[in-house]
């Protein structure tokens, strides 16, 4: 039989891991080149942060759209799902996303003034979904992205990644993606889409169900 106090140390610990837990799924290591942008300013365009040849070129990152419930899906806008190391010849998965996936967005842009290459290596804390590479479905996806005021601009045609010399690889633990990348203006732009982190709110109210769970065992006596 369990001890009676279970019930109040099962909530106490996961009352402790919420005040941990993060909000949001999240960037939680970077390596080499990667450069966070703050997520009040980030941009779609081309050039747009006037990145100068020297020091060595930056891949600017920042989250978008965090822990939204997708009202409609995604249909062929996930470019890389499998474990591996992408480049040319490429060839898109045509991945979905089903209406009612919650999801985390997060965006890489790579664009020197010059042609620079650059290599770094992204950690997330929650599985990747699918990483999204060509422009058209960078488009087909943009409902993720940092709403107004920073609109994408229509004209801004060539944004994704023309794989090349350039290659991305998922690493086989689904949270660790690295891109190496060679650009000049206008360079590359990568959206990777993650699966959602609860809130600790939620995870306050699983532990609220498993504690009534282990009083209905005790009162029957399991």
């Amino acid at each position: 039989m369990p001890p009676k106090n279970c019930g109040i140390v099962v909530l106490g610990a996961l009352a402790a891991l919420s005040l941990h837990a993060p909000a949001s799924a999240t960037i939680i290591g970077i390596a080499g080149a990667a450069f966070p942008t703050e997520e009040a300013s980030p941009s779609y365009l081309a050039n747009a942060f006037n990145d100068p040849s020297t020091p060595a070129p930056r891949v600017h990152w920042w989250n978008e759209q965090q822990n939204v419930t997708l009202g409609a899906g995604l249909t062929d806008v996930l470019d890389i799902v499998a474990p591996g190391v992408y480049g040319a010849p490429f060839a898109s998965a045509l991945g979905d996303l089903s209406a009612g996936t919650a999801v985390s967005s997060h965006y890489l842009y790579f664009d020197p003034l010059n042609t620079r290459s650059a290599i770094a290596t992204f950690t997330f804390d929650a599985d990747i979904l699918g990483i999204v590479v060509l422009t058209s479905h960078l488009a087909g996806s943009d409902s993720l992205r940092i709403l107004a005021p920073y609109p994408v601009n229509p004209l801004f045609t060539n944004r994704g990644v023309e794989f090349g010399p350039e290659h991305i690889a998922l690493g086989v633990d689904l949270r660790t993606v690295t891109v190496n990348l060679a650009a000049s203006s206008p360079g590359d732009q990568i959206r990777v889409i993650t699966a959602a982190v609860p809130e600790p709110a939620s995870v306050l109210l699983l532990g609220a169900g498993l504690v009534g769970l282990a009083a209905r065992r005790r009162r029957a006596g399991i």
